[in-house]
């Protein structure tokens, strides 16, 4: 009698401890979704849940790619393959490659992939960027707007598409990289053929340059002062004349925001500093150019910078019958002005530091029409494209001197016949 009481109790006890430890999983459970808090021991949890229980299981999982506990993910996901492509409902609809790319590690992202994720699935149902991430991004996309540059080579080597866009807005990860400064990344982009001269479809407003288009990866390095970014698309081969309907080339990007480091680039790349718009506001359509819009945002140094490289400060903008010096005298402005008299009569000496050699430099008429045989020459021996005429430019400053890139980009836009024709 004795020994069947003994027998009795261990086995109620078991009975008791088996029924709480099924009621704790359910409060553990039911604390996840009520509060968004995932402990050590709800995730371990989600081992043994079952096939049905999908959306617990995401949310284990997502607090284990936080975390980077990849050995508990891993078994979490062969214990439910079908996990790897679960969207829950919400306004996100994020993937659990969404999350690794945004969140993540890439550590992550290769466990994630080894299971069987799409690296091209879309996500998303919000309208905005602010909502949540919009309809169609793919991994490689987060990563890049999220700066997890590591995360976007990781999703590179897996051979995620560097070409595909938002489909709503046109930004490419190229557009990402060059907006938020990732040399890296941008690298990696061009060695895998992302586009260069993509055109995204996203506007927006400022006060220097009223409404503009994201347009292509050297238009959003400009907008960001990007100087490395540009220089390295420019050397890949980025159209620097590239525009939209209202003719807006990135040199007016870079005008009007003041970056004149990156005003250089472009125009030692050959970019035109005389190239009228053509944006329409309203009624009235402008014809400004690079200069007008320096001048009309207070910006000295980019405006001396323009005149060195041949910006002609008598062009008239069609509507005010103004020319950028009596744009200048509206504004009161007088160091803009003294620039621009001196530029007019031809005997601009102004000096202006150059970011992309840490020299000064200045442009001297003399010292121009001493060096335009020698350039002349130089050009026909070598005919150059955007990228290389950027290249014979480093080496002239190297050589001879930065002021010597200016009096090249001058000749270079001074040559006669169909510059096309030579680019070819």
């Amino acid at each position: 009698m004795f020994d069947q009481h003994q027998d009795s109790t261990p086995i109620l006890a078991r009975a008791t401890l088996n029924s709480m430890a099924a009621a704790e999983h359910q409060a553990l459970w039911l604390i996840r979704d009520m509060g968004h808090f995932v402990t050590r021991s709800l995730a371990t949890s989600a081992l043994t849940l079952s096939q049905h229980d999908l959306k617990m299981a995401y949310s284990a999982a997502v607090a284990m790619i936080e975390r980077d506990e990849m050995e508990e993910l891993g078994r979490l996901l062969s214990d439910l393959p079908n996990l790897i492509d679960f969207l829950p409902d919400t306004e996100d609809g994020l993937s659990l490659l969404h999350i690794a790319a945004r969140q993540g590690s890439p550590n992550s992202i290769a466990l994630l992939v080894e299971h069987g994720a799409l690296l091209e699935q879309g996500c998303g149902t919000s309208q905005s960027p602010e909502e949540g991430p919009l309809p169609g991004w793919t991994p490689l996309l987060i990563a890049a707007r999220n700066r997890r540059e590591d995360n976007a080579l990781e999703l590179l080597d897996w051979g995620a598409d560097p070409a595909h866009a938002d489909p709503i807005n046109g930004d490419t990860p190229l557009h990402c990289a060059a907006s938020l400064g990732m040399e890296r990344l941008a690298r990696r982009l061009i060695l895998t053929d992302a586009p260069l001269n993509a055109q995204a479809t996203w506007s927006s407003f400022d006060d220097e340059l009223g409404h503009y288009t994201g347009n292509t990866p050297l238009h959003v390095a400009a907008l960001g002062n990007q100087l490395d970014m540009a220089w390295l698309l420019i050397k890949a081969g980025a159209e620097r004349d590239l525009a939209k309907d209202d003719l807006r080339s990135p040199l007016f990007y870079a005008a009007a925001r003041g970056h004149t480091d990156v005003v250089e680039v472009l125009l030692a790349s050959g970019a035109n500093p005389n190239a009228r718009e053509a944006s329409t506001v309203g009624k009235i359509t402008t014809d400004l150019t690079p200069l007008h819009y320096a001048v009309l945002n207070g910006h000295t140094h980019t405006v001396a910078m323009l005149l060195c490289y041949g910006a002609n400060p008598t062009l008239v903008e069609s509507n005010s019958r103004a020319t950028a010096l009596d744009m200048a005298r509206r504004n009161d402005d007088a160091p803009i002005v003294a620039l621009l008299n001196t530029a007019i009569k031809r005997d601009f000496t102004e000096e202006v530091f150059s970011g992309m050699d840490g020299q000064t430099i200045t442009w001297q008429r003399r010292h121009y029409v001493e060096m335009t045989p020698f350039l002349e020459n130089l050009l026909t021996e070598c005919p150059v494209n955007s990228r290389g005429l950027l290249v014979l430019s480093d080496w002239l400053a190297e050589v001879l001197g930065a002021e010597n890139r200016v009096h090249l980009a001058r000749v270079y836009r001074a040559l006669p016949g169909d510059r096309k024709q030579m680019e070819k």
